[in-house]
């Protein structure tokens, strides 16, 4: 009689710790992540107009499709309701190229926001149709041209510069064309300014009439 209540009890517990484990999760959210981006498109992948425009990509890293009508995608942390998708269904593993075009597009084959992504870094988001809960982040990064910031594996947490982006297709592609994450600190050097330009050519005319000057007060 002893032994029986005691099971209870201990089937009770395990019941009780099971469903506050599960209020404390919550419902979950979709495995949708924003799986490569790229901000200085110039010769990698063009849109249906021609034109190399930025693009974010997404990855159905879970085991069942995910509809992302409502979804939105924003470039402002403060603002994350700034672009909205239409119906459209994202199979498991399949990967989705949205173009940060500026151009606004959601009835075509492809889609268009209606911002741009900065190259010297912005923050993205992928809010929930909730308008709330933030399915994913990406920190602000500096990415050079032709060059993309993406997951190392899909759908990982591990993030790299991909020196062979890979848009539409999986990340582990350019497994051996990757740089790490940090690499790029601070942008690259800007081409040399004009003032400088100047001192240097104005430099390499004045040094050797110098010397020619100095050789001739001294005879």
């Amino acid at each position: 009689m002893e032994l029986s209540l005691m099971k209870k009890i201990i089937l009770y517990i395990l019941l009780l710790s099971v469903g506050l484990l599960a209020a404390c999760n919550g419902p979950g959210s979709p495995p949708v992540v924003i799986n490569e981006i790229m901000s200085s498109n110039q010769s990698c992948i063009a849109d249906e107009d021609g034109e190399f425009e930025d693009w974010i990509e997404l990855y159905n890293a879970g085991n069942e499709a995910v509809n992302l009508e409502g979804y939105y995608l924003s470039d402002k942390p403060k603002k994350p309701l700034i672009w909205k998708f239409p119906k459209i269904v994202l199979q498991p593993g399949e990967h989705l190229v949205v173009w940060a075009s500026g151009k606004d597009r959601r009835d075509g084959d492809q889609l268009h926001t209606n911002f741009r992504i900065n190259r010297q870094g912005e923050p993205l988001t992928l809010t929930m149709p909730d308008g709330r809960t933030a399915v994913d982040r990406v920190k602000a990064v500096y990415i050079p041209q032709d060059t993309s910031y993406g997951r190392l594996a899909d759908g990982e947490i591990d993030w790299r510069y991909l020196l062979v982006p890979t848009p539409g297709s999986s990340n582990e592609k350019s497994r051996e064309h990757t740089l790490p994450d940090g690499y790029f600190d601070e942008p690259a050097p800007e081409s040399t300014p004009f003032a400088w330009l100047a001192i240097i050519v104005l430099s390499a005319l004045f040094i050797p009439l110098f010397i020619a000057f100095l050789k001739k007060t001294k005879r």
